[in-house]
């Protein structure tokens, strides 16, 4: 590593001294102080009793006794953030307790221990300006924050939710002071950590987590955490030289737009024009190209998974999130225009047969008049209409009852429709509180809609029956309104009325949330041919 020269440890003291002195704002409120309390039984004691109630609670989990601890916790915390005089390696001790429990809880809990945590911070920060001893105190809570962070950007991106402006900025904010003051820490794992968790935050607040279903999110965050190692963040203050040119590819933050996601960069200019955070990803990328290719060679060939260690998962794994992964980072235009049709709206149903019946049937509309009053609070309003897709938005504090790549039923509400009657959901976005948005992508593929019918013992026609959709092209691949269909699985497809044809599934191709595509043959006692 370079020797810093006299110069550089000066300036970098400098900074430090500044980046201490600026007021982190991690509290848009101020605490309302309650009355001073020392370090007495009065805190010790219901805090021994939590930790016990969490240990005897993770060896035998229930519902209601869950929401008590929890409740217990809250209350505890607000107390604790409410007295600042209580000493830092108690309130340490107390947050290392609870945050090692908190699979056990929903994200609220989360939320409290942040606010802790932010308190802490500022605390130690205040101490940091005084004696540099504790510089290593200040990143150990920064670092643990920003996990803390981490953990709730994930779990809003499971809920389509994006973070705030506010907690972004505060996000940013810690992540800046860490970087500021870890060389002086002189911790190189502890910078090592940080690093780790600023490249993941960011990375994750660059990826499409919109448009992919949660086994294919999560997938991707894995790789993610896997792979983040390889960046090392960089701090270039405003007016300041970018760094050299050795990597050819940057990952950049800007900190005065918390509210822009990082952005991926070729070339970076001579000196920053504002606050930036600036992350080399040339070695992050060819590393998940290295085990992308290697998982896809051993993916091909099983027999090299004797040798490899990689079972057929993994590597499918590591293929399906090294392809999301550079997919996200990949810059995108939008092909075609937008229209905007004021006072239009659909009626969505998830249903597949419901979709797959009306496959046949362009132009399927409704007066406004028509719907129930339950139909007109169901009705999505549409934001923008483009001949591929429409973008669809719905006011309500109710999850949507759609998961990314289902097969949906559309009636248009109005006095004409404007597309077709079946599409795919190819992104769910919640843009604040209670106001939700779908992206839809028309079903354009020529099929048609057969009734079908499962055969259950001795060729018998079970009660279960359904709408089939049949490729024109490939009549021996069909589409099941099922979630889940097996290799074997016997049927009965009808033809323009004609008699019933006995096929079986020979092979199952996909299957997504509420339907599934298969390969079938017919049987050979069926007298009427596909086709």
């Amino acid at each position: 590593m370079k020797k810093m020269s006299d110069i550089d440890i000066k300036k970098m003291m400098e900074t430090v001294s500044f980046e201490l002195d600026r007021d982190l704002r991690l509290h848009p409120q101020k605490l309302e102080l309650g009355k001073i309390e020392l370090l007495t039984d009065s805190l010790k004691l219901p805090f021994s009793n939590i930790q016990k109630r969490l240990k005897e609670h993770a060896l035998a989990p229930r519902p209601k006794e869950t929401e008590i601890i929890k409740l217990e916790i809250k209350a505890y915390l607000k107390r604790l953030n409410a007295n600042p005089l209580i000493p830092l390696k108690f309130r340490l001790e107390v947050l290392e307790c609870i945050e090692s429990h908190l699979y056990l809880f929903d994200d609220s809990i989360m939320t409290s221990v942040m606010n802790s945590h932010k308190l802490g911070i500022e605390m130690v920060q205040d101490a940091a300006r005084k004696k540099q001893a504790y510089y290593p105190v200040l990143v150990e809570m920064i670092c643990s924050s920003l996990e803390l962070a981490l953990d709730l950007l994930s779990t809003m991106l499971e809920k389509y939710h994006n973070p705030s402006i506010m907690t972004v900025r505060q996000v940013l904010d810690m992540a800046r002071l860490g970087l500021v003051v870890t060389p002086l820490a002189d911790d190189r794992e502890l910078e090592k950590r940080l690093w780790k968790v600023i490249s993941h935050y960011e990375l994750l607040r660059c990826m499409d987590c919109y448009s992919k279903p949660p086994d294919i999110r999560n997938i991707m965050e894995q790789e993610i955490s896997n792979y983040c190692k390889y960046i090392k963040p960089q701090l270039v203050r405003k007016g300041e030289p970018l760094p050299e040119a050795t990597d050819s590819i940057f990952l950049v933050t800007n900190l005065a737009l918390p509210g822009s996601k990082p952005y991926k960069a070729i070339t970076l200019p001579a000196e920053a024009e504002s606050d930036l955070i600036v992350m080399p990803i040339s070695i992050f990328l060819k590393k998940i190209k290295q085990d992308f290719d290697r998982a896809l060679n051993v993916y091909h060939h099983p027999e090299k998974q004797k040798d490899d260690l990689h079972t057929e998962k993994q590597c499918h794994d590591v293929i399906q999130g090294v392809n999301a992964i550079m997919y996200s980072l990949q810059k995108r235009t939008r092909s075609g225009g937008r229209a905007f049709v004021p006072g239009a709206s659909l009626l969505i149903s998830a249903d597949a047969g419901k979709a797959f019946a009306r496959i046949n049937r362009r132009g399927s509309f409704i007066s406004e008049d028509g719907l129930s009053s339950s139909e007109k609070n169901a009705r999505w309003s549409l934001v923008n209409l483009s001949q591929k897709g429409v973008s669809v938005e719905l006011l309500s504090t109710d999850i949507p009852a759609f998961q990314i790549g289902h097969l949906v039923s559309l009636t248009w509400v109005g006095k004409k429709s404007y597309g077709p009657n079946i599409g795919h959901i190819r992104w769910i976005r919640e843009i604040k509180h209670g106001e939700w948005r779908l992206g839809i992508e028309f079903f354009e593929l020529a099929c048609e809609a057969r009734r079908g019918a499962i055969l259950g013992r001795s060729d018998k026609v079970n009660s279960r029956s359904w709408h089939l959709l049949v490729e024109q092209n490939n009549p021996n691949k069909i589409w099941f309104p099922e979630a889940i269909i097996n290799e074997g699985m016997r049927f009965v497809q009808y033809i323009d009325g004609k008699g019933g044809i006995h096929c079986h599934v020979t092979q199952v191709l996909e299957t997504y949330g509420n339907y599934s595509i298969g390969l079938i043959q017919q049987d050979q006692q069926s007298g009427i041919m596909l086709g």
